[in-house]
């Protein structure tokens, strides 16, 4: 650097009486003189762990990991939209990416620029009077932020109105999100007080089931005011999130999702003169990719370069000189054949260390990375008609990604390879993942050893039972709020209640395997495997106990995974059927079985059919023995063998 110029920027800065009074005059256009010394210093930026934390912090303000989302029950939208718009300074609002409200008393003679608000993209579904038969109330709004999302990633997927719900669905593509997420649906719900909760129920099941069949790696959002109506019987497998009073001290306004420990939840003030509390639900989602550690491992790059150079290696190896030794020692020389092989190819073929993420997908080739980072290039150069061109290639090499991934697991299939057909099936459906087991070593079996044949210590059985209730034996019994029946209180309610929970949480694996256009084969074997099992475990002695309306859950559960199957499923009461006869049959062949000596006692005198033993309650006449000697005197097996065989079956 000149000298000159070092002294020019370090000498003061000096400004006469004349320049400092028309300074502060600040008469409008004028321009003040700026010194080249002020104009030729660069700012720059602060440096530190803070600061560079605070930078990315804001740089993802409006692209978090999930959609924060400001729900609640407004009251008529039209008189507190300058409410809200004025809330749009609090950093809260501003940043938030979902607004889904209930209850905005909406018309169509109201249009879309009362309700706009500023950044923000609404998709409104007002009260339709005739289908609703209400004239007046209700109304569903859902605001968009733009920073978070597009306005041309916006669609709606479903609008419903009826006596009983009103719902609307909203499909978005945010600018970031989870490699484990395809985009988000936000269902908004508003149920009134005087509806019929099954029916509101059913609807929205309905609605959500097939928009995760058409959808399986969705983000579903379902928010609104249900009122008097839950959705934990229904949609088992989605998580509630509101755990404040909305309204007095009632929490009615809910919000359900699909993601397990995804968001915590801050109360807010009501907008307005509205009996509900907004709510802000915001997320402390961790993706995966940052939940587990990526593993590090080496391949080979077998080019045609290092082909052609080992068989060049090969040609010119003196094969006798090599194995000479060892003519008649057969283990010998595979050892130093293995060797020498193992030898070249680590000279002649180069490795590379590659990175696995736990996010990464095994149909995400080479080719496919090239085109993505193709895209990238033409994003880069602000380039439309090659980025549309790069758009295009992807979504074909994508798809063809897929389809020789699939047809390499439907070969497995083919070759009856169930190991490795298996293992695919749980790359594509991420069902039971691979976890890390603890490692041991003789110690360790020793313990387990020591820990399940501890003979030579005295093991007394402790007592299961429950301690006497001391106080029934006092002179005079206190009255109490509550009671409980003594004795043994069969109900399996929430058996099957757990069941139907389970088994909704599967068919979400069975969804993702029909995006891949699986056979129907594989897809039946994997419903019968990993679906049906849990279903129909211990059938025989829980259905015919259970409840019709458990029942009829667990029928439509079968129904609804028939349609993603393909192909027609056999109901839960024909199963039933059939493995309660079976069991029958093999007591009555086992002369060792508890029931056989009982059954036998039951063969009828003048026919090959059994007597239906007496019982005076409705849960003794469902139990095994009574429902399984009905069917079998009802089966084709049973007359048939009446009418060919003097024995009985």
């Amino acid at each position: 650097m000149d000298t000159s110029t070092a002294q020019r920027r370090t000498r003061p800065l000096t400004y006469s009486r004349e320049e400092l009074l028309e300074l502060a005059k600040n008469k409008h256009g004028l321009r003040h003189r700026v010194p080249a010394e002020l104009q030729q210093c660069y700012r720059g930026c602060k440096a530190g762990a803070k600061v560079q934390a605070r930078r990315t912090e804001n740089q993802r303000r409006h692209k978090p990991s999930l959609p924060s989302v400001i729900m609640g029950n407004v009251n008529s939208l039209t008189n507190k939209i300058d409410e809200l718009a004025a809330l749009g300074n609090q950093r809260i609002y501003r940043e938030c990416s979902l607004f889904i409200l209930t209850e905005t008393w909406l018309t169509a003679t109201i249009p879309d620029a009362n309700v706009d608000l500023r950044g923000f993209t609404a998709v409104r579904a007002d009260r339709d009077t005739k289908a609703c038969g209400k004239s007046k109330g209700g109304g569903l709004i859902i605001y968009t932020n733009n920073r978070w999302c597009n306005p041309g990633h916006v669609s709606v997927k479903a609008v419903l109105c009826c006596p009983n719900l009103e719902l609307l669905a909203v499909s978005m593509r945010p600018y970031y999100l989870p490699r484990e997420f395809s985009h988000v649906i936000a269902l908004c719900v508003y149920i009134a007080p005087t509806a019929n909760g099954a029916t509101a129920c059913e609807k929205i099941h309905s609605v959500a089931a097939r928009l995760q069949t058409k959808h399986p790696e969705d983000l579903l959002i379902i928010s609104g005011d249900f009122n008097h109506v839950t959705l934990d019987s229904t949609l088992a497998a989605l998580h509630q999130v509101i755990d404040c009073p909305t309204r007095n001290n009632r929490t009615i306004d809910l919000l359900y999702t699909n993601v397990k420990e995804a968001y915590r939840v801050i109360a807010l003030p009501p907008l307005g003169k509205s009996d509900h509390n907004l709510v802000y639900v915001q997320p402390q989602y961790t993706p995966l990719v940052q939940r587990q550690a990526a593993s590090t491992r080496s391949i080979r790059r077998w080019t045609p370069a290092a082909e052609e150079a080992l068989k060049d290696c090969f040609n010119i190896t003196d094969w006798d000189v090599l194995l000479g030794e060892h003519e008649e020692d057969i283990d010998g020389m595979t050892d130093r054949l293995t060797d020498y092989l193992n030898f070249c190819v680590d000279v002649v073929v180069p490795t590379k260390t590659v990175q696995c993420y736990p996010n990464n997908k095994p149909w995400v080739t080479q080719e496919v990375k090239d085109v993505l980072n193709k895209k990238k290039k033409a994003f880069r150069n602000k380039d439309r008609e090659e980025m549309k061109e790069a758009q295009r290639e992807v979504k074909r090499c994508l798809k063809e990604a897929k389809n020789t991934y699939r047809k390499k697991v439907e070969k497995k299939l083919a070759d009856n390879n169930m190991r490795d057909v298996w293992e695919g099936v749980r790359t594509i459906t991420g069902h039971k993942a691979k976890t890390s087991m603890e490692g041991g070593g003789v110690e360790r079996a020793n313990d387990l050893n020591q820990f399940f044949n501890r003979f030579s210590q005295p093991t007394p059985l402790q007592s299961s039972a429950p301690p006497s209730l001391q106080f029934v034996y006092r002179d005079k019994v206190e009255g109490v709020q509550t009671y409980k029946y003594l004795g043994l209180w069969l109900d399996w309610t929430s058996n099957t209640r757990q069941l139907y929970k389970k088994t909704q949480s599967r068919m979400y694996f069975l969804r993702r395997l029909r995006s891949f256009n699986i056979c129907r084969k594989l897809l039946w074997m994997f419903y019968q495997s990993v679906v049906a099992s849990v279903l129909s475990y211990a059938v025989v002695c829980w259905r015919g106990s259970a409840t019709k309306a458990d029942l009829s859950r667990l029928e439509k559960l079968i129904r609804r995974a028939s349609s993603v199957v393909g192909m027609k499923l056999k109901p839960l009461a024909t199963v039933a059927e059939r493995r309660t006869i079976d069991k029958l049959r093999s007591i009555m062949d086992n002369d060792r079985h508890p029931l056989h000596t009982v059954i036998h006692s039951q063969r009828s005198l003048i026919s090959q059919r059994l007597r239906l033993p007496r019982f005076r309650t409705n849960r003794l006449g469902n139990s095994f023995v009574p429902r399984a000697i009905r069917l079998f005197n009802s089966s084709q097996g049973g007359r048939r063998a009446n009418r060919r065989t003097g024995t009985f079956l």
